[in-house]
């Protein structure tokens, strides 16, 4: 489903304007750092739209950005790979970038045993996905499920960075689903002298 572009050979320009969008989140301040490469100057606070020449910079959550993509709303985007599963997008990744590496993964107490009966997670298909034809019960949250554990629930399926958090609060990670990049994404690769830059930027 999710092809990996590594050619970027007869690139031709374009005046079009292109869209972009850009996460916030964990990732703000590389966003930010991004497009000031490209703007040549510090952006400005609480600025949620560049325009820039033939761009048009936006900064919007990871989850929305393949949806807004696949509808044809941006151009090209920069996500994480949670969200391309969670939303099934049908994007092309194009590149990999450094700028964080997480996980999914199943999150229980340190004491927990026996069968888990229900979950909390704002990863909802993902979850479906892994707990399959189990009969468990799966509740939406749009962040911090972990805070739900286990008085709530008897786990969750959130993003993992460090761990800190985890194990100041007595959850450990019992099972990793996904390991996750951040990556620029789009519906077809890149074929402009404008995007190339942007490619070669990142």
């Amino acid at each position: 489903r999710i092809l990996f572009e590594k050619d970027n050979a007869g690139v031709i320009r374009s005046k079009k304007m292109i869209r972009i969008g850009l996460p916030k989140g964990n990732v703000y301040e590389k966003s930010k750092q991004f497009v000031a490469n490209i703007i040549g100057q510090k952006v400005p606070k609480g600025r949620l739209a560049i325009k820039y020449d033939c761009y048009i910079f936006y900064f919007l959550k990871h989850r929305d950005i393949p949806v807004l993509i696949e509808k044809g709303i941006l151009d090209y985007g920069i996500t994480s790979d949670e969200w391309l599963e969670e939303t099934g997008a049908q994007l092309l990744r194009i590149k990999e970038l450094d700028w964080c590496d997480t996980s999914i993964s199943l999150i229980v107490h340190k004491d927990s045993f026996g069968q888990l009966k229900n979950c909390v997670s704002e990863y909802v298909n993902i979850a479906r996905r892994y707990f399959k034809d189990n009969e468990m019960e799966i509740e939406y949250v749009s962040g911090s499920c972990e805070a739900l554990v286990p008085t709530e629930f008897d786990c969750c399926i959130g993003c993992v960075e460090s761990g800190g958090t985890l194990s100041q609060n007595d959850l450990i990670v019992r099972e990793t689903l996904l390991q996750s990049k951040i990556v620029l994404v789009g519906k077809e690769k890149i074929n402009s002298h404008e995007m190339k830059m942007i490619y070669e930027k990142i």
